[in-house]
């Protein structure tokens, strides 16, 4: 199963190794982990390629996956690929 999210307050957490036990699923092997997906609340670094979600965006990111909004689209999308690939 893939792991579909965003950068969140969730993951900033994970990411200190303080939570869950340090698991994460974005890194662990019973995920396929493609990386986050950009959110419409991410800022893009100029000329870098890279982004970044503000300190205070991190709890839109965490509520925006669960959502059917054009915003959440791209994340949707995949996740409805993955459990119906024929349709």
């Amino acid at each position: 199963m893939a792991c579909h999210s965003y950068w969140d307050f969730l993951m900033e957490a994970q990411s200190t190794g303080g939570v869950w036990g340090g698991r994460n699923p974005n890194r662990s092997d019973d995920f396929d982990s493609r990386g986050y997906f950009q959110s419409p609340h991410d800022v893009e670094l100029e000329q870098t390629g890279a982004s970044y979600t503000p300190v205070w965006k991190l709890d839109d990111n965490h509520a925006l996956v669960a959502q059917s909004s054009d915003d959440n689209a791209q994340v949707r999308d995949a996740l409805r690929q993955e459990l119906f690939p024929d349709g």
